[in-house]
């Protein structure tokens, strides 16, 4: 929070880089820190004080083709004091992270919550003792659940359900789920209406996550339909403009192709989203929408644009042609 330590995660290697932000250089003495192999997300604590790292275990977990075909299905959590970088580890058993299971925390800050994509659970853990809180939450069979978002009010999380491509979509849709995250309960699900009955309903991605509005009524969501099926960004995607309290899909709004993750603003007035080539920004007041083509594009669905607090400007990387835009 005092903006004197920035973490990165290294995720080829088992290490977390702390540098400091304003000079840039590492940070002194200790500016590698070891945690489980494949860091991938990492999150803040609400008040600022721990830094969570997921960590993947590629070797691990990846099936070897002619030789075993299940992984180990382990998985490590690293909770870092931000003060200190003293570290606590977390052994999980029986999970499989992706690159897109994120942790979200409670309001206090004392307990975690991510997603294991490969076995279809929610887990939760407690930051003080560094041991998980069972029992899991099982979700159905090849449902995949991926990025999580916690309302701004912290009286709820939505999980997105990516699903896997063995499930028949218009039987089990992709869907998001609303959890409580005190009685660790799904309290509903959300199934976005389909535009065209031709297609299929939609079809989430794991880079698709939600954003949620600041009074937590609203969310937004890429939906990949088209490129998922044509392979192609040549096509338009859409963003689902959804009534969180409801259910119901308000808008179906056309998008580039390739949809990616979707934000909240911190005035909480917009939505933005990514997509391959364009950025697009929604008015949540109005559902106006405007898309804008930068000259440099290429987003990945791994980028997240920066806001400034100061004045409405966002930064965002192009990854493919190595330039911010501001």
């Amino acid at each position: 929070p005092d903006s004197s330590k920035a973490f990165v995660s290294i995720p080829g290697s088992d290490e977390v880089l702390v540098f400091d932000p304003a000079s840039g250089l590492p940070l002194e003495p200790q500016a590698l820190l070891e945690v489980g192999e494949n860091p991938a997300l990492m999150t803040l604590t609400p008040d600022g004080s721990t830094l969570c790292v997921v960590s993947l275990l590629l070797e691990a977990n990846i099936p070897q083709t002619g030789k075993t075909f299940k992984g180990e299905e382990i998985g490590k959590i690293s909770i870092i004091d931000v003060e200190t970088l003293q570290i606590q580890t977390l052994d999980l058993t029986e999970v499989f992270f992706s690159i897109g299971n994120n942790i979200v925390f409670s309001e206090d800050g004392k307990t975690g919550y991510i997603a294991s994509s490969g076995t279809d659970q929610i887990l939760r853990f407690d930051i003080e003792s560094a041991t998980e809180i069972t029992p899991r939450l099982d979700l159905a069979a090849g449902t995949r659940p991926s990025s999580i978002t916690m309302a701004p009010d912290f009286s709820f999380f939505a999980v997105v359900l990516i699903g896997s491509t063995m499930l028949p979509q218009l039987e089990t849709p992709d869907s998001i789920l609303l959890i409580d995250p005190v009685s660790f309960t799904i309290t509903s699900t959300i199934v976005p209406t389909p535009q065209e009955e031709i297609f299929p309903p939609h079809n989430f991605g794991v880079s698709n996550t939600l954003a949620i509005s600041s009074d937590g009524q609203f969310g937004l969501i890429g939906d990949r339909e088209f490129s998922l099926v044509t392979g192609t960004s040549q096509i338009d995607d859409h963003a689902l403009f959804l009534d969180l309290q409801t259910g119901e899909t308000l808008e179906i709004l056309n998008v580039a192709g390739v949809a990616g993750p979707a934000f909240a603003t911190p005035n909480g007035q917009s939505f933005v989203i990514l997509s391959d080539q364009e950025f697009a920004i929604i008015d949540i007041e109005s559902r106006q929408l405007t898309r804008v083509t930068p000259p440099f594009a290429g987003f990945k669905g791994t980028t997240r644009p920066a806001f400034s607090s100061d004045k409405p400007r966002m930064f965002v990387a192009s990854a493919i042609r190595d330039f911010l835009m501001e």
